[in-house]
């Protein structure tokens, strides 16, 4: 099971509980990722060094700017590989276990889409 919040505040009490937790990456415009790239950084730095979380979570788009951010630094200083989950819902398992975040070990969910008599 994993917790999910874009709250990584309400997150605490879950994670102290053993439970895997996730923050919910925003939806960010090309424009923020360019204009506001450090400031976002940071940001999601300091959700890290919480130590609220286990996971990000965010929408495949987003997996370059993850990747080149290194989010690897925890409240101690040292770095840390925090895992990765994405959905890439708009494509099926045939094409996204063809993408890299497919063979990224960090990567530890990528959902999919699946097409049947019109729902998922």
């Amino acid at each position: 099971m994993i917790i999910e919040s874009s709250n990584y505040q309400s997150l605490k009490p879950f994670k102290q509980s053993g439970y895997y937790t996730s923050y919910y990456v925003p939806y960010y415009s090309k424009e923020d990722l360019n204009d506001k790239k450090d400031i976002i950084i940071a940001q999601i730095n300091q959700i890290i060094q919480s130590g609220n979380i286990s996971a990000l979570s965010f929408a495949y788009y987003l997996y370059d700017f993850v990747k080149e951010a290194k989010f690897k630094i925890d409240k101690n200083g040292k770095k840390v590989d925090i895992d990765l989950l994405t959905w890439n819902e708009g494509d099926d398992y045939n094409t996204n276990s063809s993408t890299k975040a497919f063979y990224d070990p960090q990567v530890k969910v990528i959902l999919a889409g699946a097409k049947k008599k019109g729902y998922r």
